[in-house]
């Protein structure tokens, strides 16, 4: 297995991987740098276009009055009588700009040139300019005719003739990429083959990567290909025809840990990024049916590495929507990969939002609706085995956000956006499954805090509805409720105390939202309503401030009693006081900045003294503010197996809170 920084890391085939050893440069194959220097051509086109900009911008008013004959006469004449190397690689360059403007007029003025230069011994220096500022792209359009794949093999024969240098094979050889033929050659590198065809047949001949790391060489090749020919549709369809759906996938999934593991070509996150999406836009030059099957096989070889190309935003519909459907089994099964495969389904399945909400809800199409693919039940299902383990990392380049595949905490954050009566079992579920697997790990431990910002963002959503749905045993089949009554403990000993910050705004969140439960279980109108609002309204602020309490005491007993997390406490109490209630109510209208002076106050010189000799005092304070309020009994109906909500009065639960702080 690949190296790994956590548990697994990326899965390759069951062999010793040792690095990527780049063979010799031959004339007749590309050296392991043509990438490199083919790229390099591409600059140094760009830059010659740029210092040359007018000139080309000038040139059609000229060549409407000049024959080709005529221009390489001008051309020549401008170097003197004794024309040396420096001096016909500038021709050569300078017939490359004429090729930006009209490509048939420059073939016929290169073919003149050379006919002037064959007896100088310079039209390899000549061909080497002219070559060195044309991109692939321009070398194939000039192959496409008659007198251009003439002028190819003619600029290939004096490029090999004589001392061969180094530079001059590379150029022969992206010539020979440009040559069309109907001979298929199939040994050597894809990336040197003339047509898709021949570039699958090396491919698939095994004696082209003949070494203990054939499946990574072949790989690297296979992208070096598709990165050459990204803009040539028809050399592309020609290749994945030949290789088939489930070669091209077996490809992509070893091109990730092949290209992962050259530091040379891709040194930066960015440009690995641009590598695996290169390969997945390359896919839509097939039909719908050839992009499904290879995104199908892609997920079912067993080692399916491609979710993390595939969930590039260049990665078409149709190859997600393969591997979904090719990953569903082993991603929702209970097998010892089952979490890998969870989260490279997630990775592709959080790449979009729309595929999300497809895959749950279904979607209209033009032959009807088209019913969901995966149940609640499965997707929660792909939520447990996902999150049974962290992010996945490498441990060579850990700090890549790209390798760490977080796609099952970002679907956390995305439920959020499901809205409706639904989604709203599901979202509980999520929230309830999310907030546990928290629990696996000590407070504030970096491996979860993907997972935990993305857990506030769906309980930021909807926090009464998620706080309620997980202590309301309603013993329907899919509740959310959590029978441990560990989950929303969890969740806000990470949230709030786990690296606490008072200044945190989610901090100021749960302070705000207790205080509009507050306010609710004391407005009169609920009060005196029939179906006892405020009763509910009591419970929530309950199981919310039962939780607080014994996420705080999990984060204190773990981490000391850190002054932070004492003040995080002390800020998140603070909105239970200071939202206004209406007339009537038995405390009355507090404002918020005198709400801040008693919590803050008060509270903060027993967070900073002796806690138990206090606690008498806090009692009596709390005692005062929130006399003959209710608030929910915690649990009643876990421990009980019955539905009736039962509530205390607010003396007794908030002592037995400060019980279980003090």
């Amino acid at each position: 297995m690949a190296v790994d920084s956590i548990k697994k890391g990326f899965r390759v085939p069951e062999k010793k991987i040792t690095p990527i050893v780049k063979p010799e440069p031959k004339v007749t194959s590309a050296s392991s740098n043509q990438y490199a220097n083919s790229k390099l051509s591409s600059v140094n086109y760009t830059g010659s276009m740029t210092k040359y900009r007018l000139q080309a911008a000038n040139f059609n008013a000229q060549t409407n009055n000049t024959t080709p004959t005529q221009k390489a006469d001008e051309i020549i004449s401008k170097q003197g009588s004794r024309i040396n190397n420096s001096e016909a690689y500038d021709m050569g360059r300078e017939v490359a700009e004429i090729a930006a403007t009209d490509q048939q007029f420059a073939v016929e003025t290169a073919d003149r040139i050379l006919d002037r230069l064959q007896t100088t011994s310079k039209s390899d220096n000549f061909s080497s300019g002219l070559v060195d500022n044309l991109t692939d792209d321009q070398l194939f359009e000039i192959g496409k005719t008659a007198d251009g794949k003439a002028l190819l093999e003619r600029m290939h024969s004096h490029l090999l003739q004589g001392n061969v240098s180094g530079a001059e094979r590379d150029q022969a050889a992206r010539l020979l990429r440009a040559i069309p033929t109907d001979e298929v050659i199939d040994t050597g590198r894809a990336v040197d083959a003339r047509s898709g065809e021949e570039a699958a047949a090396r491919l698939l001949n095994d004696d082209n990567y003949f070494t203990a790391e054939a499946n990574l060489i072949k790989a690297n090749d296979f992208y070096q290909t598709v990165e050459l020919r990204k803009n040539d549709p028809e050399f592309l369809q020609e290749m994945y025809n030949a290789l088939g759906p489930e070669k091209v996938a077996e490809l992509m999934n070893d091109s990730v840990n092949a290209l992962r593991r050259d530091w040379d070509n891709f040194p930066t996150e960015q440009s690995m990024r641009d590598a695996y999406g290169t390969m997945a836009s390359a896919l839509e030059a097939m039909p719908y049916s050839f992009e499904y099957e290879v995104g199908k096989a892609a997920a079912t070889e067993g080692n399916p590495n491609a979710g993390l190309i595939l969930s590039q935003p260049e990665a078409g519909i149709a190859s997600q929507r393969g591997f979904l459907d090719g990953i569903k089994d082993s991603a929702l099964g209970d097998s010892y990969d089952a979490d890998f495969h969870a989260r490279m389904a997630a990775e592709v399945l959080s790449s979009n939002p729309g595929l999300f909400r497809e895959y749950l809800s279904g979607r209209e199409t033009s032959y009807g609706f088209q019913p969901p693919k995966w149940s609640a039940d499965e997707v929660t299902k792909l939520f447990t085995n996902g999150l049974s383990t962290p992010p996945i990392g490498d441990s060579m380049r850990p700090e890549w956000d790209l390798f760490r595949a977080e796609g099952i905490e970002r679907l956390v954050g995305m439920t959020a956006d499901l809205r409706g009566e639904a989604f709203a079992d599901f979202r509980g579920r999520v929230f309830r499954d999310g907030s546990n697997a928290l629990g696996k790990y000590r407070a504030g431990s970096s491996l979860t805090e993907p997972l935990l910002n993305n857990l506030k963002t769906l309980f930021e959503s909807n926090p009464r509805e998620l706080v309620d749905s997980l202590f309301n045993n309603t013993g329907l089949p899919g509740s959310p409720f959590d029978q441990t009554g560990q989950a929303l403990s969890y969740f806000f000993r990470d949230a709030l105390f786990g690296n606490p910050d008072p200044k945190d705004p989610f901090v100021s969140t749960v302070s705000d939202i207790m205080g509009d439960l507050r306010a609710e279980m004391l407005n009169p109108d609920n009060l005196n309503s029939d179906t006892f609002d405020n009763e509910r309204y009591a419970k929530v602020l309950g199981d919310m401030l039962g939780s607080i309490a014994v996420g705080y005491g999990r984060a204190v007993k773990q981490n000391g009693n850190d002054q932070k997390a004492n003040e995080a406490l002390v800020k998140t109490l603070v909105g239970l006081a200071s939202k206004p209630l209406k007339a009537g109510g038995t405390v009355g209208s507090i404002a918020k900045s005198q709400a801040e002076n008693i919590v803050t106050n008060l509270f903060s010189d027993l967070l900073n003294g002796d806690l138990k000799a206090e606690a008498k005092n806090m009692q009596e304070i709390v005692q005062r503010l929130f006399q003959n309020a209710f608030a929910g009994a915690r649990d009643f109906d876990s421990q009980h197996d019955t539905l009736t909500e039962t509530a205390g009065k607010t003396e007794a639960v908030w002592i037995n809170f400060l019980d279980d702080i003090f």
